[in-house]
C-alpha cells in the first residue's frame, strides 16, 4: 500500500492533518470531522466480500456549487461525489488514485453490505464496471447523465420539433441569426487556420492577414494535439477522432491545395460553417468531451440554437434550389455585389444552380449524419438495457 505523508483533511484543510489508524495504517482519519480516507483495495481487505464502491453507489445529483468538489488528500485532484444506494449518504471517490473519502462512521455502516460469496462471473462483471466508469470518477463536478433514456430517444427529435415551431416566430428567426452569424464567420476563420493563415473572426466579417505561416500551422497543431491528449487521458474517442480529422485537413489545406483554391474554400466556408458547425454541436451531444469543458451540462443548452441554425440553412437552400432569386447574395456589411456567393460566381466560375445544389446537398448530409447517430445511440441504449442484470434484493 502506498504510504502517503502529510495528507490534510479535504473538509478541514489546511489546519487538520490526517492520522493513520486501522490495520497497518490503512485508513487516514481527520480528528476534527471524523472523515476517513482509504484506498478502495484496502477497504475491500478490511471488509471481506464488500463490493466495489461503484456498485454500492450512484452518481450524486448535479451541483453548480464550484466549492462542493473535495480535493483528494493524496493527489489533490477533484473527487467525484457519489451517493450510497438506498440512502442519502454521500462519499467522494478519486478517479486518479482510487482513494475514497468516507464521512464519519461510514466504514462501520459499510460492513453489513458485504456478501459472503460471489460467483466468478458476477465478480468479473463487477470488477469491470469501475473500469468502464473510471473516466467519470475523475470529474470534479457531479455528472449530467450521458446515455440515459431521454438523451437516447427523445432529446434530438424533441429539439427539432421545438426548433421547427420556434423558427416560425420572430424570436426563432432572431436566434437563428444570432447563432448563424458567428458560425458563418468561424467557418471562414477555420478554413484560414487550416490553410496556415492568421484569421480573426469578427461580427459580420472575418479578416485574414498575409499568406501562409508556419507559426499558424504550429499553433493550431499544438492546440489540437493538446485537445487530443486530454481526450486520450480521459478516454474520449470522439475527441481523438475529431482531432485526427482536423490534423489531416490541416496538412491538406496547408501543403497540398493552392492559394487560389484556398481562397475559394474561404468563401465557401461561411455558409458551410453554419451547416457543419451546427451539425457538429448537435452530434457532440452524444459524446463526452474533456472534463474541463463541462460538456455534459452545456451540451443541453447548445441543442436548440444549433437545431434552429441548421433548419434555417436547410430552409434557405431548399428554397434557393427552386427559386434562385431567394439565394442569399450580398454581404451583411457592404454592397449587394460584395458577398461570398457573389465572389464564387464572379471569380471562381460557379453557376447559381451549382451553388444552390451544393449547399442543399450539404444540409441533407448533415441531417443524415444526425439521423444515423440518433439511431445508433438509441439501439445502443436498448442493448445496454437488455444486457443489464437485475440486482439481487
Amino acid at each position: 500500500m502506498d504510504q502517503p505523508g502529510g495528507m490534510v483533511c479535504p473538509r478541514c484543510e489546511p489546519e487538520t492533518a490526517l492520522r493513520e489508524w486501522g490495520p497497518g495504517g490503512a485508513l487516514h482519519a481527520c480528528p476534527r470531522c471524523g472523515g476517513t480516507f482509504v484506498d478502495e483495495g484496502d477497504l475491500g481487505v478490511m471488509i471481506p466480500g464488500l463490493p466495489r464502491l461503484y456498485a454500492l453507489t450512484t452518481d450524486a445529483p448535479i451541483s453548480l456549487d464550484a466549492d462542493r468538489a473535495l480535493a483528494c488528500p493524496r493527489c489533490r485532484r477533484g473527487m467525484a461525489e457519489r451517493v450510497l444506494r438506498g440512502s442519502d449518504e454521500a462519499l467522494s471517490v478519486c478517479g486518479a488514485c482510487r482513494g475514497a473519502w468516507l464521512p464519519d462512521g461510514m466504514v462501520d455502516r459499510l460492513k453489513p453490505l458485504a456478501v459472503v460469496a460471489r460467483r466468478p462471473r458476477e465478480e468479473a462483471a463487477e470488477d469491470a464496471r469501475p473500469r468502464a466508469q473510471s473516466d467519470d470518477a475523475q470529474l470534479a463536478f457531479s455528472r449530467v447523465e450521458f446515455g440515459g433514456p431521454f438523451a437516447s430517444f427523445f432529446a434530438l427529435p424533441s429539439v427539432f420539433v421545438l426548433a421547427a415551431l420556434l423558427f416560425r416566430t420572430e424570436l426563432g428567426k432572431l436566434i437563428s441569426y444570432l447563432v448563424g452569424m458567428p458560425f458563418h464567420e468561424l467557418g471562414h476563420a477555420i478554413v484560414s487556420w487550416l490553410g496556415g493563415r492568421f484569421a480573426i473572426p469578427l461580427p459580420f466579417m472575418t479578416f485574414y492577414l498575409g499568406g501562409r505561416s508556419v507559426w499558424v500551422f504550429a499553433l493550431l497543431w499544438l492546440a489540437v494535439a493538446a485537445l487530443m491528449y486530454y481526450g486520450w487521458r480521459e478516454r474520449r474517442p470522439f475527441v481523438i477522432v475529431l482531432g485526427a480529422v482536423v490534423m489531416a485537413l490541416q496538412v491538406t489545406f496547408t501543403f497540398v491545395i493552392s492559394e487560389h483554391k484556398l481562397d475559394e474554400y474561404f468563401y465557401l466556408g461561411g455558409q458551410l460553417g453554419e451547416i457543419a458547425l451546427s451539425t457538429l454541436a448537435l452530434s457532440a451531444f452524444y459524446f463526452k468531451l474533456p472534463d474541463r469543458v463541462r460538456w455534459d451540462f452545456w451540451r443541453w443548452f447548445a441543442l436548440l440554437p444549433s437545431a434552429i441554425c441548421l433548419l434555417r440553412a436547410r430552409n434557405t437552400w431548399a428554397a434557393s434550389v427552386g427559386d434562385l432569386k431567394k439565394m442569399p447574395l450580398g454581404a451583411a456589411l457592404g454592397s449587394q455585389d460584395d458577398g461570398d456567393l457573389n465572389r464564387l460566381l464572379r471569380e471562381y466560375g460557379w453557376r447559381p444552380q451549382e451553388i444552390a445544389d451544393f449547399f442543399s446537398r450539404a444540409t441533407y448530409v448533415a441531417l443524415a449524419v444526425l439521423l444515423i447517430l440518433f439511431m445508433w445511440h438509441a439501439v445502443a441504449y436498448r442493448r445496454r438495457q437488455g444486457a443489464t442484470p437485475v440486482a439481487a434484493p
